[in-house]
């Protein structure tokens, strides 16, 4: 959204309301004039919360001929849109509080976000002047990440033929491959001398340290979002569940073996980047059981998961990388 409205207004200025970690990962993006934190779950909990953030936009944003679009369907984000005072609000028809914007679209289901995202600007600025198919997300790590990621994997896999990343986490549990699995996918791609980066957050650290072998290397809680997005750029594809490295590999365009079990792709979130697979067992009646994946399997059998084999992703990753 954000590449699309600089391209259509060049004039314009871009503010953004988001979570702290979102700053980061934001960080170096020249279409964003400022960035408005919103802590919801921390210093701006409760109304009090959404009041000091409205005051915070309101103090950059002094034109009321301003445009508000919100691509969440929260009530917060209603409430926040309507108290800035935007003469165009703009959000999806399903949105809570959906009464608060000037324009609603329909949520589109069966289709990307992105493409979702995209009907709301043309909501505004008509799909005449959105040229093309909408802009794909970006990242932009800095030129110190990419430097210290190239020595990371320079130092790290000298003697490899190849080097890929895996992202072994989710926050939600139905949506993680088993451990076992990612073991023997680990084995049998060191056993081809690919070498493999552990990607991920703080709460993945012990799951990427009992995954690690003579040539695997882990950063997970180690480096920021934006350096191991600027990581992930210098391997050759990315395995990842349905999870956030999933949309950073999206973002710098590397090739991603996607796994989906408890969710599926046509919720509107599967992989982006131009050389993408996923891998699904479409067979399995019970998926997807949420937009979101859930802490357990509601079957207790987690039939998603444990249908696809370590070998069956192992030849995916394979005709990524060599195109068999």
């Amino acid at each position: 959204m954000i590449h699309t409205v600089r391209e259509v207004d060049p004039k314009g200025e871009i503010v953004f309301i988001g979570a702290s970690r979102g700053e980061n990962i934001l960080a170096h993006n020249r279409d964003i004039k400022h960035f408005v934190v919103y802590d919801k779950r921390g210093a701006d909990r409760g109304f009090q919360g959404i009041w000091r953030t409205v005051a915070r936009v309101k103090e950059i944003v002094r034109d009321e001929g301003s445009v508000y679009f919100s691509p969440h369907r929260f009530l917060r984000a209603s409430v926040i849109g309507f108290m800035i005072g935007s003469e165009n609000r703009i959000s999806f028809r399903e949105s809570a509080a959906s009464f608060l914007y000037t324009a609603r679209v329909p949520y589109r289901y069966g289709i990307h976000e992105i493409e979702r995202n995209h009907d709301l600007l043309a909501a505004y600025f008509g799909r005449d002047r959105l040229e093309g198919p909408p802009a794909l997300p970006k990242l932009f790590p800095s030129r110190g990440d990419f430097d210290r990621a190239k020595q990371f994997v320079t130092a790290h896999f000298q003697d490899m033929k190849d080097v890929v990343s895996i992202a072994p986490g989710s926050v939600w549990p139905t949506k993680r491959w088993p451990v076992e699995y990612f073991r023997e996918l680990i084995r049998l791609l060191n056993e081809n001398r690919i070498g493999v980066i552990l990607i991920g957050g703080d709460e993945d650290r012990e799951l990427c340290l009992e995954l690690t072998t003579e040539k695997t290397e882990y950063l997970a809680g180690k480096r920021s979002i934006l350096e191991s997005a600027a990581a992930i750029s210098f391997t050759s594809a990315l395995i990842t569940n349905d999870s956030a490295p999933l949309h950073i590999a999206s973002a710098m365009n590397v090739p991603t073996i996607a796994i989906f079990g408890a969710t599926a792709p046509h919720l509107g979130f599967g992989p982006l980047a131009e050389r993408s697979v996923v891998v699904e067992n479409r067979s399995v009646e019970c998926r997807p059981c949420g937009k979101h994946g859930g802490r357990r399997c509601r079957y207790k059998h987690h039939e998603c998961m444990k249908s696809i084999t370590p070998d069956v992703v192992f030849s995916r990753v394979m005709g990524i990388l060599y195109e068999e």
